[in-house]
């Protein structure tokens, strides 16, 4: 699918405060830090820096494509397909900080970005970098070739174990399959309107990835190997043209014992400033927890595990808000059989089942009576890729963003 036309907030309106980023104002970095268009093949655009404060993301992924472009320069390389490398927020970037005025990567929501493309608003440094990611993501929809891979790379601060991060759409899932490392699912539960949101809801695939700590060499190691064996994976190059790409692989099996583990966000934990929450010190990510372990305290006292898991705390909250989440594994059968159950488009019978009826709003979703369905109903629904809370004694389950695409 292709982008809608992009207006030029800022330009040829009256009031349009904003004009294109200044080298100066971004201390010399470029919004395109590489691009080769090899012809017929997949798509893969990396995008990284979309925090202001992860630089090594920044520096590693331009060292790799330089190491890229040398050697196709050599001709040692066959590309077949179309590599581009963005950076994100370049004004934070240059500070040094995780955003100047609003999160990057929580503005892109359809209806923000429409008013941006109209030049209705165009009033944060944030919604500029936004206006000219668009531009940029439009140039390469209209030059490249499908399928478009779109790839979101994070370094954190703090440690963790490096993992992948999607929704939980079948658009995604073979792109998100091709490394040894853990995968969680469900962007859209740690962070509404994400960039990777986006991409699902314009029909194409895209997968983040948490690298690990910010200013450390083997972080910067790791995503070097992730983003050859991305390449490779989706059929760009091949793997014997690769120089180490063996040590490549080796880097990334390190992580997790060369096993592919996929998670599913369980349930939340939020807390806000005022609560006053702190995780107690030693929990790290995809650690087991049983239900009812003591996980931290806020204010009102001891906060404790709901429900069995492995404990999930994201880099994406920003600290904007404290919390926690609670992940389960997910089966292989499972990953099966709801691919199954979406490619046959069985939810269109799900409003003739006792207990289940649409709601006007949002379009497309369910609103369960948990006492007639509460047996089958929220397996079955999150089986189908659909998001399931609790509101007044029921279930609502509305369609992730992009399951249109499913």
């Amino acid at each position: 699918m292709r982008l809608p036309r992009l207006y030029l907030c800022g330009r040829g309106a009256d009031d349009g405060p904003f004009q294109d980023l200044s080298f100066e104002q971004t201390n010399g970095l470029r919004r395109w830090i590489g691009s080769h268009e090899g012809g017929r093949g997949a798509t893969v655009v990396f995008v990284t820096g979309l925090h202001g404060n992860e630089h090594t993301s920044v520096s590693a992924l331009n060292q790799a494509f330089q190491k890229f472009e040398y050697l196709v320069s050599r001709e040692s390389l066959k590309v077949k397909g179309n590599v581009y490398v963005l950076a994100g927020n370049l004004g934070a970037l240059a500070k040094g900080e995780r955003y100047q005025v609003e999160d990057l990567n929580r503005i892109w929501s359809l209806k923000r970005i429409d008013a941006v493309e109209r030049g209705v608003t165009c009033e944060s440094c944030e919604e500029v970098e936004l206006r000219e990611l668009l531009i940029a993501f439009r140039s390469i929809l209209s030059n490249g070739n499908s399928p478009f891979i779109f790839v979101d790379i994070h370094t954190t601060g703090s440690r963790t174990i490096s993992h992948i991060l999607m929704n939980d759409l079948l658009l995604n899932r073979k792109p998100g399959s091709h490394y040894p490392l853990p995968v969680v699912m469900g962007v859209d539960s740690l962070a509404e309107h994400s960039m990777l949101s986006f991409v699902n809801e314009m029909g194409h695939a895209g997968i983040g990835f948490e690298a690990g700590l910010d200013g450390q060499d083997s972080t910067a190691r790791l995503i070097e190997a992730f983003f050859w064996q991305t390449l490779v994976c989706n059929g760009l190059l091949k793997s014997k043209e690769v120089p180490d790409f063996s040590e490549y692989r080796k880097i990334l099996n390190s992580v997790n014992h060369g096993k592919q583990e996929v998670y599913e966000i369980h349930y939340v934990h939020q807390a806000s400033q005022d609560d006053e929450f702190e995780l107690v010190p030693g929990h790290h990510n995809f650690q087991p927890i049983v239900r009812g372990q003591y996980l931290g305290h806020n204010k009102h006292g001891a906060v404790l595990s709901k429900s069995r898991g492995y404990v999930y705390v994201s880099g994406w909250s920003g600290g904007e808000s404290g919390g926690f989440f609670v992940l389960r594994k997910v089966s292989k059968s499972w990953l099966n059989l709801s691919a199954l159950l979406r490619k046959s488009r069985v939810e269109r019978l799900m409003g003739w089942l006792p207990g289940i009826q649409k709601t006007k709003e949002p379009a497309g979703a369910y609103r369960v009576n948990i006492w007639v369905a509460r047996i089958f109903a929220a397996a079955l629904f999150k089986l189908l890729g659909y998001r399931v809370h609790r509101q007044d004694g029921f279930l609502i389950v509305a369609r992730r963003e992009g399951s249109e695409h499913i």
